[in-house]
C-alpha cells in the first residue's frame, strides 16, 4: 500500500510542468567538433508509465474506505 502511495506521489510530481532545459552539447563543452546525438522525447514515455499510476491514485480512497471498513468489523466497531 504505501508502495503504491509512493508511486502515485511520483506520478503526480513528474506529471507536473516542468521548464524545458536545454541539453549541453559537447560542442558548447568541447572545443573539439562532434556531432550531437538527437535528444530522446521523454515526456511521452512518462505520460504511458504514469497513466496506470494515475488509475491507482484514483482507485485509493475506495480501496482505503474497504480496508477501514474491514477493520472496523475485525475490531467489532
Amino acid at each position: 500500500m504505501g508502495m503504491v502511495v509512493a508511486l502515485a506521489v511520483i506520478a503526480v510530481l513528474n506529471s507536473r510542468s516542468q521548464p524545458e532545459i536545454p541539453p549541453a552539447t559537447t560542442a558548447s563543452i568541447s572545443p573539439v567538433l562532434t556531432v550531437a546525438a538527437p535528444s530522446i522525447a521523454w515526456r511521452a514515455e512518462s505520460a504511458m508509465l504514469t497513466s496506470p499510476l494515475r488509475q491507482e491514485l484514483e482507485d485509493l480512497p475506495a480501496d482505503l474506505r474497504k480496508v477501514e471498513h474491514k477493520v472496523k468489523q475485525d475490531i467489532g466497531l
